[in-house]
């Protein structure tokens, strides 16, 4: 199984594909969000056998338009800023949920570009049970959202700094043999352009 960034239009579109057929089957009602930031929005897919499985869209944030969760939580603005970037939606194929690392390398890739990128924070969307699971692997993610309807489900809306992901892994790692190995992924050299854009797994 295979992590990586897409660059090609052709690429995206197969994602944003999975994508759709996702949300279909788990009654995600998204309103045309996944079509609404092509020109600000950052793709990973996770692929199987050159198939892709699922994946994690990026909008980074211009300066001028609105993220995504503004729709929702309309008075946390943060469209002036060009430091944060929202992860609209992060997902695998129901077979591939529990395939070892593969949900962990796409936050990795997600994680090294923000790095790279100069983005201090990620805002996400979270059911109760979602942050849960976050913050198991180490997201310390903090609620600044109150609960709302967002695509058909009770969400919060949560914001983490990225500076703090990997000092929370590093902790995690003392004690954690799985946690040790997404801190090797998260600090690999990108020297090589290839290492750089993708991860296996």
């Amino acid at each position: 199984m295979h992590v990586s960034r897409l660059a090609w239009p052709d690429e995206v579109s197969g994602l944003v594909r999975v994508f759709e057929q996702l949300a279909s089957s788990e009654g995600w009602r998204p309103d045309g969000q996944l079509h609404a930031y092509p020109n600000n929005s950052v793709y990973f897919a996770a692929s199987d056998n050159c198939v892709i499985v699922g994946g994690l869209q990026l909008v980074v944030a211009n300066g001028s338009d609105p993220l995504p969760s503004q729709y929702v939580w309309s008075e946390i603005d943060l469209s002036s800023r060009t430091d944060v970037a929202h992860a609209l939606i992060l997902a695998l194929k129901k077979e591939y949920r529990g395939a070892y690392g593969l949900f962990e390398a796409l936050t990795v890739e997600m994680w090294r570009y923000c790095v790279a990128a100069g983005i201090t924070e990620l805002w996400h969307e979270a059911t109760p049970s979602t942050l849960r699971l976050y913050r198991r692997i180490g997201w310390p993610l903090e609620i600044v959202g109150d609960l709302r309807m967002h695509w058909g489900e009770e969400c919060y809306l949560c914001r983490m700094r990225t500076a703090e992901v990997a000092g929370n892994m590093a902790a995690k790692a003392i004690r954690s043999q799985s946690h040790k190995e997404l801190l090797a992924m998260m600090i690999r050299s990108t020297d090589a352009p290839e290492v750089a854009a993708s991860a296996r797994i």
